[in-house]
């Protein structure tokens, strides 16, 4: 992950669903550590397998809906919201 999320500094918290994806590719070109950005991560969002980019030639083999990372609200940022 990489970047602050928008959805954090606004009083939520960022929930890592995933810590492994299944790459599929060439060898050579399978790369060490997928990066994703969450800068421009909301409240109540969420970012899917299939939301992930990768190199040309890669391939990810997990569902296209599955979770990888998400902005859970908290008490304080429904209370902020509702004030």
């Amino acid at each position: 992950m990489s970047g602050h999320a928008a959805g954090v500094k606004a009083g939520g918290k960022l929930r890592l669903c995933m810590r492994k994806l299944k790459v599929n590719g060439l060898y050579t070109a399978l790369p060490d550590r997928v990066e994703i950005d969450v800068t421009e991560l909301g409240l109540g969002k969420k970012i899917n397998v299939q939301d992930v980019k990768l190199a040309e030639g890669l391939k990810l083999m997990n569902a296209p809906t599955l979770c990888v990372c998400e902005v859970k609200a908290t008490r304080q940022s429904a209370q902020a919201a509702a004030e």
